[in-house]
């Protein structure tokens, strides 16, 4: 499948196995500014409006590409980390203006983790709601240059590294 974008559409086309025919479509999606591959079926979709969608990709009885909804924030992020975590595994690291933070780990198997922090500007959780699939302890937010670990899970503390210190 190939998937790609104009400032209007998103496209996707598909070649069957059978008889060698393609399928075409295309989707309203205003303001794309980027589309990037996550893992297997999940891609996301950057917006000029500084927003963030993730998509899963499936195919329905008739062949057509089906997007489903996995991530749509209606907010604007300050930025994002996209890593591999392990071998069949990727991360997102999506960082928001108030110091929210969520976290999202896909599989090739399907499975999808997630993690959302609130940090006080001192580093302290004010909340954290967990379902994931590898713990991650570490995250990098691009914007602010910093790098923000967790000793362990159990700290309401989350220490932080200024990046700009370190480079020369």
């Amino acid at each position: 499948m190939l998937i790609c974008h104009d400032d209007s559409f998103l496209y996707a086309t598909k070649m069957m196995r059978a008889g060698g025919n393609v399928i075409f479509q295309k989707f309203n999606l205003p303001s794309v500014t980027n589309v990037m591959p996550i893992i297997k079926n999940y891609f996301m979709v950057l917006f000029s409006t500084q927003k963030l969608v993730v998509f899963e990709v499936g195919f329905g009885e008739d062949g057509k590409v089906m997007l489903k909804f996995i991530y749509n924030k209606e907010r604007q992020y300050s930025s994002y980390f996209l890593r591999e975590v392990v071998d069949n595994m990727a991360e997102l690291q999506v960082f928001y203006p108030d110091n929210e933070i969520h976290i999202f780990q896909f599989t090739v198997k399907g499975k999808i983790g997630n993690m959302i922090y609130a940090l006080s500007n001192q580093n302290k959780l004010k909340s954290c709601e967990r379902q994931q699939l590898y713990g991650s302890k570490t995250m990098l937010c691009l914007h602010k240059k910093l790098l923000y670990s967790f000793a362990n899970f159990s700290n309401k503390f989350v220490s932080s590294q200024d990046l700009q210190k370190l480079e020369m």
